[in-house]
């Protein structure tokens, strides 16, 4: 799924919180700390004023944990080995794919996000 700068604005506003807890000096952490370099942007900020991020950097050996929360009431956890195995991107892009089909239920029951 191709998100252009222009669409990736828009489906940010359905999220409403990110939630992240990792040890920095974990490898395992990687995925993480790159999903909040890539979120935690200016034109995200711009698009999203009510988005807020929660981190906890933890020196423990909890395995990364990400929690995305959504305007719908939703929420997405990426938990342990998931955090894991996969590339900041394929995360990034399942957030895409849940904030579209948020979007799609917004639409059909004539909501608008902007105006929330």
């Amino acid at each position: 799924m191709k998100v252009t700068k222009e669409i990736s604005n828009r489906l940010i506003k359905y999220v409403t919180n990110v939630t992240f807890r990792a040890n920095p000096f974990d490898k395992r952490a990687k995925s993480t700390e790159e999903v909040l370099k890539r979120l935690n942007i200016a034109r995200f900020k711009k698009a999203n004023p009510k988005l807020t991020f929660t981190t906890d950097w933890v020196h423990t050996p909890d395995a990364p944990y990400m929690k995305f929360d959504f305007a719908d009431g939703s929420n997405v956890e990426f938990t342990d080995d998931y955090v894991v195995d996969h590339h900041a991107q394929e995360i990034i892009n399942e957030i895409w794919e849940k904030t579209t089909e948020i979007g799609y239920q917004f639409e059909m029951e004539g909501k608008n996000i902007d105006d929330l």
